[in-house]
């Protein structure tokens, strides 16, 4: 390896090769941070009170935030090198790339409420939870309670029995099979 200087554009980190981003992790990352800015702002029910995203939305928010920041990236070049040399020297690949990070976005935006129809079908399904979780709590009390009774009757019942088994002894009178006199 020579002892030469590296030319300073290729020092550790440059990004002089660097056409749109969409397969660079740092890039993706970088953009990703800026979409989350804009993300907690516009979709306030995916932080809770500290600012930190809902645990249960995590995953979730994670994906889009990568495909919505790959996709910018992607939509970047492309409008970039469309005015500077147009369209047609946009390869076709590039164009899939976009196309697909597009409409993993959306899906993915879909499922945090990010469109009027997909907040509906949140809430409505964020309601039906709450409704199944009352009633899942609403039967485990009653369960309770069912376990509480059956318990009680038969602490009743065995009292009962041992009273009886008591008054018996006590009235000379042996229950069935309980004495080893044949009665003679």
């Amino acid at each position: 390896m020579s002892d030469a200087p590296r030319y300073p554009n290729f020092a550790k980190d440059n990004i002089v090769a660097l056409k749109h981003g969409a397969d660079s992790e740092r890039a993706i990352e970088a953009r990703a941070t800026e979409v989350r800015r804009h993300l907690f702002s516009a979709a306030p029910w995916l932080v809770d009170s500290s600012g930190e995203p809902v645990a249960a939305y995590l995953p979730e928010v994670a994906r889009f935030l990568r495909a919505e920041a790959r996709e910018a990236l992607l939509h970047d070049h492309i409008t970039a090198l469309s005015e500077s040399k147009g369209a047609g020297a946009v390869p076709q690949r590039v164009w899939e790339l976009a196309t697909a990070a597009s409409n993993l976005a959306s899906k993915l935006g879909d499922k945090l409420g990010l469109n009027p129809q997909a907040l509906a079908r949140l809430k409505l399904t964020a309601a039906g939870a709450t409704s199944a979780e009352e009633a899942l709590s609403d039967l485990q009390k009653r369960g309770a309670q069912i376990r509480a009774a059956a318990k009680a009757r038969s602490a009743a019942a065995a009292a009962a029995q041992v009273a009886q088994e008591a008054l018996d002894a006590h009235d000379g009178t042996e229950a069935p099979g309980g004495s080893d006199d044949d009665g003679r």
